[in-house]
């Protein structure tokens, strides 16, 4: 009986020290997450806009036309504060990459696009550019 007795109180011992321990933990885990919880909230990024002025495209002319069409366009550039300078070092890197993608087109096709497909057209040529150039793309995207 004295061996029953003596597994039943360590048992109990044991049952004792593993709910403090889990106690203690839950008691920190609500003291610390506070302190935590707001490092998970995603804080607001502060972006900066910079604009490359007057790129200019010769569009492609339509078959048997002679006539050279042209479009002037300035794009937006979103970065952050800490990306700004370096964004605007690559300028003429942008305007390679903008003009070799809009010079594709012809200017009927230009005409029936949206500014959300231009737009989307010039942010996967400039993915791809930078990709190519195995660079990392200093800005969000561009407008």
């Amino acid at each position: 009986m004295d061996k029953v007795e003596t597994n039943n109180k360590k048992k109990k011992v044991t049952v004792l020290i593993l709910v403090a321990v889990l106690s203690i933990a839950g008691a920190a885990g609500l003291y610390f997450y506070p302190l935590y919880a707001s490092r998970l909230v995603a804080q607001p990024v502060e972006y900066k806009y910079f604009t490359l002025e007057k790129v200019i495209v010769m569009l492609r002319a339509q078959e048997g036309g002679a006539l050279s069409h042209y479009l002037a366009l300035d794009l937006v550039f979103k970065t952050t504060p800490e990306q700004e300078k370096k964004s605007k070092e690559y300028s003429p890197l942008y305007r390679s990459i903008a003009v070799k993608a809009l010079s594709a087109h012809t200017a009927d096709a230009v005409r029936l696009m949206t500014v959300e497909q231009l737009t989307a057209d010039l942010n996967r040529a400039f993915d791809e550019g930078f990709s190519q150039e195995n660079l990392a793309k200093p800005f969000a995207e561009v407008m």
